[in-house]
């Protein structure tokens, strides 16, 4: 489904009594949609360090499989430009969201932003910087996370769950390089979700960016406490 339908009232943020409308878009950015194929994403796994797993249909993060931990890393890479499943450039980042099909559930996983590059081919030993593969130290990922999201028993279902505006924005504007995410465990449950490469396109992970409208202006009122 396109979803790049302008509505002249898409977005509504509320701070005390200050509303804020802007014309606004909603991007659908997921691997096959759209023609969008830049969704990467990848597992590397402690009990077999050097084994690559760029091409899983399913991913899984665990804190104990094997002997040894599980990390998932994602990323959507071409976020901003002119086609369809694309954000145009000096857009303003509203809302994001993060759409994931689980399979099986376990310990509320966290998504720390990435500060290094990698590409599918990575493995635990060859991402092994500081020892026990990535670590949210603030250099090969951020310390504190983007977002954590629960996994509650009853899959498979759709995780969704929002993400902050300022990591989209920063990378859409070029102030920090795109390196997506690496999702942590925090606890021996594991999480399982389908890969980009899942067979079933509406499965695979999806990231929803609602941007307001390069050129439009935003309108501000202030409604005083005592109004009606």
């Amino acid at each position: 489904m396109n979803e790049r339908t302008l509505s002249r009232i898409a977005a509504v943020v509320l701070a005390g009594h200050l509303t804020c409308l802007q014309a606004a878009t909603t991007y659908t950015i997921q691997e096959g949609v759209n023609g969008y194929a830049g969704t990467h994403d990848a597992q590397i796994r402690g009990a077999t360090p050097e084994r690559d797993d760029g091409a899983l249909n399913s991913l899984s993060i665990d804190g104990s499989d094997g002997g040894g931990e599980n990390h998932v890393l994602l990323r959507f890479e071409d976020l901003s430009g002119s086609k369809p499943s694309q954000i145009p450039p000096k857009s303003t980042v509203i809302l994001a969201r993060l759409k994931l099909y689980i399979v099986s559930d376990g310990n509320p996983p966290n998504l720390h932003r990435m500060l290094q590059p990698w590409n599918e081919s990575i493995t635990w030993s060859s991402f092994d910087l500081y020892g026990d593969g990535i670590t949210a130290d603030g250099i090969e990922a951020a310390v504190e996370p983007d977002a954590s999201f629960e996994a509650p028993d009853g899959e498979p279902y759709f995780a969704e769950f929002d993400l902050p505006v300022k990591t989209i924005q920063d990378w859409l504007d070029g102030k920090m390089p795109n390196h997506g995410w690496v999702i942590l465990p925090t606890g021996s449950n594991g999480v399982d979700f389908h890969s980009s490469e899942n067979s079933t396109v509406e499965n695979r992970p999806k990231l929803t960016i609602v941007a307001g409208t390069p050129g439009e202006p935003i309108i501000t009122a202030f409604k005083p406490a005592n109004a009606a």
